[in-house]
């Protein structure tokens, strides 16, 4: 009887901790959604800290999904600063 108790009362813990986990990882998934490119230093912390944490591999799309964003806000960043350069060089 006490050992039947004791496994259900593991499973209820155990249920428990998964549902904690995915809300986490949800909570992780929003951060990385909400950190813009304009902030990218602060992206970059948070993409390092998931890495060095080990826990990377629940976020790739995520991770991939923000870093060619950053990418992209900077390639066009690039392609404006190159357009302005050129146009100061012909007088406009």
């Amino acid at each position: 009887m006490v050992a039947n108790n004791f496994g259900s009362m593991t499973g209820v813990i155990n249920e428990c901790k998964k549902q904690q986990i995915e809300e986490l990882k949800e909570e992780v998934r929003e951060e990385l959604k909400k950190a813009s490119a304009v902030k990218s230093p602060e992206l970059l912390k948070l993409i390092d800290s998931i890495l060095l944490l080990g826990v990377a591999y629940h976020f790739e799309r995520e991770i991939e999904e923000a870093l060619k964003d950053m990418l992209e806000t900077y390639s066009r960043l690039v392609d404006d600063i190159e357009d302005f350069t050129t146009s100061i060089r012909f007088g406009y």
